[in-house]
């Protein structure tokens, strides 16, 4: 039997902190002069190094590597939270980061590009020697592992790619310096020696009553459809039921749909009333953009908020305005 899992943690408050618009998609590098692509990997608290997926750095401007040619990139948990209990023991998001593993110093040439790499502190260090200023580039890791150092605490769960702009960066200014570049770039797992990584692709289009998962056709009561202020609108229980894991309840006596975890222990995610401009998710309020409503005997919410409250990231989410289509491309673990 196979059990499946939302990698981003659909208790964690921290997918809804990204800036959002009504349809586009925005993501932590959507202003950064790089982004990063690669498919998210388990790793285990190990001693032994372990191959990453390959790493494609892309500019996102044609100068970016004429302009930023040196990097400090490093794997590391979500910040804790600063507002812990008085006592709380804290420890910054880099203290116990995973570590990179390059045999010295390696040199790559592709597609124009020359850099030199290497690991350093922990941490791996890019210089761009020669890149076209005219035309945007791009380069590929694929020799790259990451170790978890014994001496530090293995943070289990999702880990991000982070990046600074410098080669140079100490230990002591790494929280003021890295920026977040890929969410999700690995996740640490230690319970389950079996997990694997298992990529979905949803798709919802207005106005008609399908949704594609994978590529595969399935029939939907409603459909997507725009509201008065300009928001995508998504049925949630059609989201929610073509998510593994997830279900929804309605409440009648209080007019709330209620998100659930559908396994054993059917944890409380979410509170949705219609007509109210908040809902509670993991028992913290959320601003909606757009009141819940109902239509068609369904609870409809706007594209992110329906998203985030189901766990999906806002980088995960693309709105294709000339097909009227929302696509939702996430990684789950799957258990076997």
């Amino acid at each position: 039997m196979k059990k499946i899992f939302l990698i981003s943690s659909i208790l964690s408050m921290s997918i809804l902190l990204f800036p959002t618009t009504g349809s586009a998609a925005e993501t932590p590098q959507a202003s950064m002069p790089i982004s990063a692509k690669s498919r998210t990997s388990i790793l285990f608290p190990m001693s032994e190094p372990v191959t990453l997926a390959p790493i494609t750095i892309s500019e996102t401007t044609p100068s970016s590597f004429t302009d930023y040619p040196e990097y400090t990139f490093a794997v590391s948990h979500e910040p804790f939270d600063y507002a812990a209990p008085e006592g709380t023991a804290h420890q910054d998001t880099f203290q116990n980061r995973l570590s990179f593993v390059v045999e010295g110093e390696q040199t790559l040439t592709a597609d124009g590009v020359t850099l030199t790499y290497w690991t350093e502190n922990d941490n791996l260090i890019v210089k761009i020697h020669k890149s076209d200023p005219d035309k945007l580039e791009s380069f590929t890791l694929a020799d790259l592992s990451l170790q978890q150092n014994p001496q530090k605490k293995a943070i289990l769960q999702e880990h991000h790619l982070y990046v600074a702009f410098s080669d140079s960066v100490p230990d002591d200014r790494l929280e003021q310096e890295m920026q977040v570049l890929k969410e999700d770039f690995i996740v640490l797992e230690q319970f389950y020696p079996n997990a694997q990584i298992d990529s979905q692709q949803i798709c919802l289009s207005l106005n008609t009553n399908t949704l594609t998962v994978n590529g595969i056709e399935k029939s939907v009561r409603v459909s997507p459809y725009v509201s008065e202020n300009g928001y995508v609108m998504l049925p949630l229980r059609e989201l929610a039921t073509a998510l593994p894991n997830l279900e929804v309840e309605w409440d009648k006596e209080r007019n709330t749909a209620c998100l659930y975890t559908a396994d054993l222990w059917h944890d409380l995610l979410a509170e949705i009333p219609l007509g109210s401009q908040t809902a509670s998710f993991h028992g913290q309020t959320l601003a909606l953009r757009e009141p819940a409503t109902e239509k068609d005997g369904r609870t409809f919410l706007s594209l992110r908020d329906a998203a985030n409250i189901c766990g999906i990231r806002n980088n995960e989410i693309t709105w294709d305005a000339e097909t009227q289509t929302v696509r939702i491309d996430k990684d789950f673990i799957t258990y076997t």
